[in-house]
């Protein structure tokens, strides 16, 4: 078992629904893992642009239209959000 600190970061999506991108903000965001799962669960591999030490652009425009979760760690720490792709 694994134990995770599932404290809410201060952490922005937007556009929510998503279209052809997502954009995560978050102090010292480059410290932190981002992975995205379908509603499955299934790990998605998504090209995505480093803005900033604070802002990171997911390319969203390859997936299909329905509810995704974006999850942030680092070490203990986790935050999963909940996210709509739409196009």
């Amino acid at each position: 078992l694994g134990l995770y600190n599932s404290a809410k970061l201060n952490m922005s999506l937007y556009p929510v629904p998503a279209k052809n991108e997502l954009t995560v903000e978050l102090n010292d965001l480059n410290e932190y893992e981002i992975s995205l799962y379908n509603s499955l669960g299934q790990l998605i591999k998504v090209p995505n642009t480093i803005i900033s030490n604070n802002k990171v652009v997911l390319n969203t425009s390859s997936l299909v239209d329905g509810l995704y979760f974006v999850d942030l760690s680092k070490g203990a720490i986790k935050d999963t959000r909940k996210i709509i792709v739409k196009h």
